[in-house]
């Protein structure tokens, strides 16, 4: 084996993908299989250093919050939905930060503080009853949808702490108003005082503010992308250039923006801008730099994806978290910034569902070859946005069908509720408002608009009660099987909800990602 040598971003990816396929795994082991992957030498601190870059590391010591990972059937598999949400609004995380700041004398590592929040929302979500009953419950359910237990005597110690601590309602009311801002579309600014607008969700690059109202997002996710697309390396993965119409300017915009070849295109700017057209937040300078992008083009936006589909050369991949195989083809193609008589030489790759067949899609990415392979670059792509057929008939929905601001569940509307919370100093209502906020965000971000009115305890028993079918014994991904009802409406529902969710890019507290399949 060799001396030291510099790591790579090939071992960097290495090194993250084996902590994201085993969350468990010692630093002193990748090392050891990096070093003979890579015929170098590695150390444990270097392998810790890139986890915790990546906030992958592992906390030091014992884990009190167990690992359990159970796959089989069970009733409440459609309690994803409120998981997910918990997990995109980040209540665990609150609690957890709330209960450290005002009870230090509780003495729990921060992954089994957070674990235990975790447990104790889904606990009131999943039986319903008054926290004190949940004691003497069997949790099995709860476990079937968390994936990890809690050691029991924690769980009263930390709902002791909460009952004891004084004028901590007023901290979670304090901490989820920070959370309960919506983010409608980021619009960014360029050197040449042009400007362009991509939605909240990354759906689209659009050219005037006319974007759907629920393609909004938290301003959690928004200052997410932020940093870790324009601050960091992550690439920008956006869903389609709009699909009724040609790659007008706004596309040669995001474009050269992003990829920095020409100077006049470069971002200078970016707001973000609430559903009200209020600027919440602004980042008033923008390093010039290179960053990378993924787009999805439509077979009929640019010809040479015609012209690609007819090769017999195209490779096959597998994508585990989907389930499917896919074949791809390559080429190059050179985009033109026509006012500034200057193009770009990017990566066209067209996607495929069988080998001889059309082309369900290209994408155009300017990221590096060695780095980013082509299959990488789709599977990156399709970890976003999983089915591209149903995405488009989503997004051609919501452009033609929008909701009106009122008819939209917005965070404003749900801190209404959160309120509640400096009412009482009981943790069961607590906990009870923090499931019913859960709810009306699963209602704005999976289900159709004809769930917006419906309470908690119906849909807790037509789609959140499902029986379903968990898998964890997958490298990557959390699959929930839903067994669909008989009854045509719902069926139709919750398939159109486990597309949505698909779409959200979930993952859990260990890296993996949550995927839902409606099936009969």
């Amino acid at each position: 084996m060799s001396k030291t040598s510099k790591i790579t971003q090939n071992i960097r990816n290495y090194v993250l993908s084996r902590k994201r396929k085993n969350c468990n795994i010692s630093c002193r082991t990748i090392a050891d299989e990096t070093g003979d992957k890579f015929k170098m030498i590695i150390s444990k601190s270097s392998v810790n250093v890139i986890l915790k870059g990546a906030r992958l590391s592992s906390p030091v010591g014992r884990n009190v919050a167990k690992i359990y990972r159970p796959s089989g059937e069970t009733d409440g598999a459609g309690y994803a939905f409120l998981l997910a949400a918990n997990y995109l609004l980040g209540f665990s995380r609150i609690l957890a930060t709330t209960l450290r700041k005002l009870a230090p004398s509780i003495r729990m590592k921060w992954d089994t503080l957070e674990a235990i929040s975790e447990a104790w929302i889904m606990a009131r979500a999943v039986y319903n009853v008054p926290l004190a009953k949940i004691e003497n419950y069997n949790k099995n359910d709860l476990w079937f949808i968390t994936g990890r237990k809690a050691n029991k005597g924690l769980l009263k110690q930390y709902i002791n702490a909460f009952i004891d601590t004084q004028h901590i309602g007023y901290q979670l009311v304090s901490e989820i108003a920070h959370v309960l801002q919506d983010v409608h579309y980021l619009k960014i600014y360029l050197a040449d005082n042009t400007f362009y607008m991509l939605d909240g969700q990354l759906k689209s690059v659009w050219k005037d503010a006319k974007i759907p109202i629920d393609y909004c997002t938290t301003i959690d996710i928004a200052n997410s992308y932020i940093n870790k697309k324009i601050f960091g390396s992550e690439p920008f993965v956006v869903f389609n250039a709009f699909p009724e119409t040609v790659l007008g300017d706004e596309i040669s915009d995001f474009i050269f923006s992003i990829d920095g070849s020409l100077s006049q295109k470069r971002i200078r700017k970016i707001e973000l801008i609430a559903p009200q057209g209020v600027i919440i937040k602004e980042i008033p300078f923008v390093v010039p730099e290179r960053r990378n992008f993924i787009l999805g083009i439509w077979p009929w936006q640019y010809k040479l994806i015609a012209d690609l589909e007819k090769r017999k050369t195209a490779a096959k991949i597998f994508i585990d978290g989907i389930g499917q195989e896919f074949y791809l083809c390559e080429d190059r193609a050179r985009f033109a910034q026509h006012a500034n008589n200057i193009d770009v030489m990017l990566r066209l790759i067209v996607i495929k569902s069988t080998k001889d067949g059309p082309a369900l899609l290209g994408v155009f990415t300017n990221a590096d070859q060695e780095s980013w392979t082509a299959a990488r670059v789709v599977e990156r792509y399709l970890r976003h946005w999983p089915d591209v057929v149903v995405g488009h008939k989503l997004f051609l929905r919501a452009s033609k069908m929008p909701l009106y601001l009122e008819d939209f569940i917005s965070s404003e509307k749900m801190f209404v509720n959160a309120k509640k919370i400096n009412e009482t100093n009981d943790p069961d209502a607590w906990f009870l408002i923090l499931v019913e906020i859960l709810n009306d965000f699963c209602k704005r971000n999976f289900f159709p608009e004809v769930c917006a009115s419906w309470s908690l305890l119906k849909m807790r028993e037509l789609f959140y009660k499902q029986r379903g079918f968990i898998k964890r014994d997958m490298d990557e991904d959390i699959l929930f099987k839903l067994f669909n009802s008989n009854m045509l409406e719902e069926k139709d529902i919750t398939n159109f909800a486990s597309a949505k969710f698909n779409e959200a890019n979930i993952f859990d507290s260990s890296g993996r990602q949550l995927r839902i399949i409606s099936a009969a």
